[in-house]
């Protein structure tokens, strides 16, 4: 997520929806939508592309009630016996409008 402020970091799957937990706290409505999947595989490892938009709603906010984000994802998978892992995300942001922080 740095393309949107944060930093790289390598860290687990629990620890990122623990991140997304505390930073939707207080949205009332989320809305992310992915397409356009362009899937590389070659042996027991795959690249994917896709384009993505978030919008979240919060009814409270006095300065606009939505933000969205719009970008792209690039993910790495790497298939284990009990199946396609992804070790690697990365968001890429184009542009962001709306109530940025929903205040």
């Amino acid at each position: 997520m740095s393309s949107m402020g944060g930093k790289e970091m390598v860290t687990t799957a629990a620890n990122i929806c623990q991140i997304w937990k505390e930073g939707f706290t207080g949205v009332d409505a989320v809305n992310h939508l992915a397409g356009n999947y362009l899937i590389n595989i070659k042996d027991e490892i795959a690249d994917v592309f896709a384009y993505a938009t978030a919008t979240h709603y919060k009814q409270a906010a006095t300065q606009g009630k939505t933000r969205e984000f719009v970008g792209t994802y690039n993910l790495h998978l790497t298939r284990h016996g009990d199946g396609w892992r992804i070790d690697q995300f990365k968001y890429n942001l184009k542009y962001a409008t709306g109530n940025l922080d929903l205040i």
